[in-house]
């Protein structure tokens, strides 16, 4: 898995087995690579590459990802039926039916002698749908304990059963917003929320981003780079002038909590979050002081520790063992596509 907030690209080894319809899995292994700056730095400026430079791109990020996935293969002591990738996302514009994940497949399957299944958004763009969010097939099938499933990555996105029926969107930025924020300084990200711990919310930046068309769209909806730079960012450049980069810290984490909460009216249960925005405290904090009397927190064991930072690679496997064999892994009540599809390119070595 590799994200939009190009922190690295995330490796489980993991098995599933389904047992009398009922899903299971277990996590063998977990590893997490961070890029070189220089393939952050082109990654970042991708989607003003021509379309050779974005080939050689592709080309790149490509052998980079074979050549970690031969060393996470290679200490792993069970044998590997098949991989599964997100690939980079450069482009999503599902309003005009496109959306794109550079990945060669057939160079990273010939490079690591194992078939491997990627491409899994475009089908369902091609269907009508938002391409996204995919990760709830997984919240459905996997996690059942839990009443509904936060990930904060790039951008938050949500997912819970309501009345019998899955509902799942994209609801903000979320890392994409708090590291650009922490660059401003020289730093990666916020470590666990001390810029942010020390500054105060601006409640009128709060109201002002509230009144963006995104928030008052109901789903199936999902968000992309191009929201963010041409809608998100320039409003929140006018509301926060002036302010001081601590409040815009905590007025960021207090905005990403807001949605959350909003869109979790009525649901009761437990939330699991995970994602690199769950290493927080402030935003964490925030997200509980958000949620209804009716929601708390899941308390993650020891064991489940590593799903906060390896969950989503997690669902992307199980997406590609539902595609190895044929069976729905796109719910069409989740992207608003035309149909339920089983999506994904397999490229064999």
């Amino acid at each position: 898995m590799s994200g939009t907030s190009l922190d690295g690209m995330d490796m489980v080894l993991a098995a599933f087995e389904r047992v009398d319809q009922n899903w299971r899995y277990e996590i063998l292994r977990a590893k997490g690579t961070t890029y070189p700056q220089e393939l952050i730095k082109k990654m970042r400026r991708a989607r003003e590459m021509s379309a050779e430079e974005l080939m050689h791109l592709e080309h790149e990020l490509s052998h980079h990802w074979a050549a970690h996935l031969n060393v996470f293969l290679g200490e792993a002591d069970e044998s590997v039926d098949l991989v599964a990738i997100h690939g980079q996302t450069i482009f999503h514009q599902p309003e005009k039916k496109r959306t794109l994940q550079i990945a060669d497949l057939g160079l990273i399957a010939a490079q690591i002698g194992k078939p491997v299944i990627g491409d899994f958004r475009r089908a369902d763009v091609a269907l009508g749908g938002q391409g996204a969010p995919l990760v709830p097939i997984g919240d459905r099938l996997l996690f059942t304990k839990q009443a509904a499933c936060l990930n904060l990555g790039g951008f938050s996105n949500l997912s819970y059963l309501k009345d019998g029926v899955q509902v799942a969107m994209d609801l903000s930025v979320a890392n994409h917003l708090l590291n650009r924020l922490a660059g401003e300084i020289g730093m990666e990200f916020d470590m666990d929320g001390a810029l942010a711990s020390v500054g105060l919310c601006h409640e009128t930046v709060l109201e002002g981003l509230a009144e963006l068309d995104y928030f008052k769209q109901s789903g199936p909806k999902s968000l992309g780079y191009e929201w963010f730079d041409e809608h998100f960012f320039p409003l929140w450049e006018r509301l926060s002038q002036g302010m001081n980069l601590e409040d815009r810290m905590r007025t960021a984490c207090a905005h990403i909590a807001q949605q959350v909460g909003f869109n979790l009216r009525g649901v009761s249960g437990e939330l699991l979050v995970t994602g690199g925005g769950a290493f927080n405290k402030v935003l964490m904090d925030e997200i509980s002081a958000a949620l209804p009397s009716t929601l708390s927190i899941y308390k993650l064991t020891a064991e489940e520790q590593c799903l906060i930072a390896f969950k989503e690679a997690l669902v992307f496997a199980f997406l590609g063992v539902l595609r190895w064999q044929g069976e729905n892994n796109v719910l069409a009540e989740i992207t608003g596509a035309s149909r339920d599809h089983c999506a994904g390119i397999i490229a064999f070595p």
